[in-house]
């Protein structure tokens, strides 16, 4: 499943009132909050600190696909700049 930024900002909410409390949005749940987030998505109320493995796989995931882009596109600008330097290098007739 991809989740988008925005789904992930939400996903914190589901189950807490803060949805309907505008105000409370920007700041930490608190545990009543908490608590209810973490039955609405049917995760365990312990440890106090969880990373589902599911969400920790997608995690994984994204830095390897974003590692490889990087990679790619290191490439791609390491032979535009071989081949700016080799034009620049030609002598013009």
């Amino acid at each position: 499943m991809d989740l988008s930024l925005d789904h992930l900002k939400q996903l914190r909410q589901w189950g807490s009132r803060a949805p309907r409390h505008p105000e409370r949005n920007s700041s930490p749940l608190g545990a009543e909050d908490e608590k209810g987030t973490r039955q609405a998505l049917r995760w365990p109320l312990q440890p106090a600190f969880l990373v589902p493995a599911v969400v920790l796989d997608h995690f994984r995931r994204a830095l390897a696909q974003g590692e490889q882009a990087h990679t790619e596109f290191g490439f791609t600008v390491d032979n535009v700049v071989r081949r700016a330097q080799r034009l620049l290098a030609t002598p013009k007739p």
